[in-house]
């Protein structure tokens, strides 16, 4: 005798009520959130009978909620694939959603047979987009349709209804194919020709164009990123500036071939661990978002060349900051009081930009970023230049307008790359006698120089000398002679 059975009666009772009460809410309630719940727990502990399949078909093809059809045809695809083909076909000549219109597209493609494959076929070969069309007809004229399997075809067409989607809502698009996937596309500055009105939300489709290299969504509206972006592994360039995102998606790292990230001008406050996790990226521009801190594992990011953070809020670095080979570093507008000494070890920095802080002090160490060529310094509180800097000896430019400065260290001779020099509004009273000779730019207005030394005369590459807004600029006949010699002197 099974003393278990009068248990499992009451579970299988149990389970049928549970099963025609959850199919009672989706059937009669009004409550969109309360049917789309109950969908979903069904599809948890609903069994493949007659009558769930039958209440499925029925919410595809007739239900007017496109989250419904859409948990529906999913639901048709994990338990009826077999019997799917009739309402996926039906339903694709009729869906408004692209969402759902992408989920029956896969459903048709994993069914897989040869009813599915001759419809998608025939279906590529009436995309009405000419630009795709003719795109896809030379690609099928090479392959014939037993060369495609179901899940092929469905991944072209769903291509193709994401970009008839944007056309729809945008007017003409600027995108590139490939074996007729998108590869590249450019949404920047989009706007509607209803309203008028920039992208303000990535769809979540966006995810099927997995072949996608290249992505510019700059000047919108975007205020997030969603999670299908995960989706876009084949992706290098990718640049969201100008909108108004808050935080990067944690799937981010799933982006393992992305070179360049252009995040500039947003409200970004965070970055998420997972960015160190990109190991190909060689651009990352976080200029103008709220960024008060920096993840401590940038290190990691051995590809990385380009670090912009330019406008943001920092008033410190991690010990363990970037990568070695960094190449270009903008730490402008923040709130450094100190350089920062993690960036003591970036020998192969050749740009390094910190303008626009509260910085006093220049350390030692920075002569031994001998590989800089461009340093901005400018809009600070400096009033002494250390001796090392004279071992610069690569920098070409070198910008120091708006400090305190008096004077400059008898190593600065040693600069014979620099071309380039700005000490506008500083506190010089005379002009240096040990500048580089190679110098071709002098700015020195808005200081206290009385005159020109004869000296200057030694700069015979020096082309433009600005002496503008020294009021007590006393010009000698010697002025005459130089400018005679092709010197510009602006006065």
């Amino acid at each position: 005798m099974d003393l278990n059975y009068p248990k499992d009666i009451k579970i299988k009772e149990e389970k049928l009520s549970d099963f025609n009460h959850l199919i009672s809410i989706i059937e009669n309630s009004e409550n969109i959130k309360d049917r789309i719940e109950s969908l979903q727990e069904l599809a948890k502990v609903g069994e493949a009978n007659e009558r769930y399949y039958n209440l499925l078909e029925n919410l595809l093809i007739s239900d007017s909620n496109h989250k419904i059809r859409y948990l529906a045809a999913n639901s048709l695809k994990e338990l009826f694939l077999n019997k799917s083909f009739i309402p996926m076909k039906w339903s694709f000549k009729h869906e408004s959603s692209v969402k759902c219109l992408i989920a029956i597209t896969n459903t048709l493609g994993a069914i897989n047979n040869s009813k599915s494959r001759k419809f998608l076929w025939n279906e590529l070969q009436n995309v009405s987009i000419k630009k795709y069309r003719e795109h896809i007809d030379t690609l099928l004229e090479k392959r014939k349709l037993d060369g495609y399997s179901g899940p092929k075809l469905a991944e072209l067409l769903n291509n193709c209804h994401v970009i008839r989607f944007l056309e729809n809502k945008f007017g003409k698009l600027r995108y590139s194919l490939k074996l007729g996937k998108v590869i590249r596309l450019d949404l920047s500055n989009a706007n509607s020709h209803v309203f008028n009105y920039k992208i303000l939300k990535l769809p979540d489709f966006i995810g099927v164009l997995k072949d996608l290299t290249k992505l510019d969504l700059r000047f919108n509206r975007i205020k997030s990123i969603p999670n299908s972006i995960k989706n876009l592994t084949s992706i290098k360039y990718l640049d969201l500036s100008y909108n108004k995102i808050k935080k990067l998606p944690t799937d981010i790292n799933s982006l393992q071939l992305l070179e360049y990230l252009n995040l500039k001008s947003n409200k970004i406050m965070s970055l998420p661990q997972g960015i160190k996790d990109l190991s190909n990226l060689k651009t990352l521009n976080l200029r103008s978002n709220n960024l008060a801190s920096i993840p401590n594992n940038l290190d990691e990011l051995e590809n990385l060349e380009e670090l912009i953070l330019r406008g943001n809020n920092l008033d410190k670095l991690p010990l363990s900051f970037v990568g070695s080979h960094l190449r270009i570093l903008e730490l402008g507008l923040n709130n450094f009081k100190i350089i920062p000494n993690s960036l003591r070890n970036l020998k192969d920095l050749k740009i390094l930009g910190l303008e626009g802080n509260q910085i006093h002090y220049i350390p030692q160490w920075i002569g031994k970023l001998d590989s800089l060529e461009i340093l901005r310094l400018h809009n600070n509180h400096v009033h002494k230049l250390p001796s090392s800097i004279g071992n610069l000896n690569k920098l070409e430019k070198l910008t120091l307008w708006n400090n305190n400065l008096k004077l400059l260290p008898d190593s600065f001779k040693k600069l014979t790359n620099l071309k380039n020099l700005n000490l506008n509004w500083n506190n010089l009273e005379r002009v240096p006698k040990n500048l580089p000779q190679n110098l071709e730019i002098l700015s020195l207005w808005g200081n206290k120089i009385h005159k020109i030394p004869k000296s200057i005369e030694k700069l015979t590459k020096l082309k433009i000398l600005d002496l503008n807004f020294n009021k007590d600029l006393d010009l000698s006949k010697d002025t005459i002679n130089l400018e005679k010699n092709g010197l510009i002197i602006y006065k």
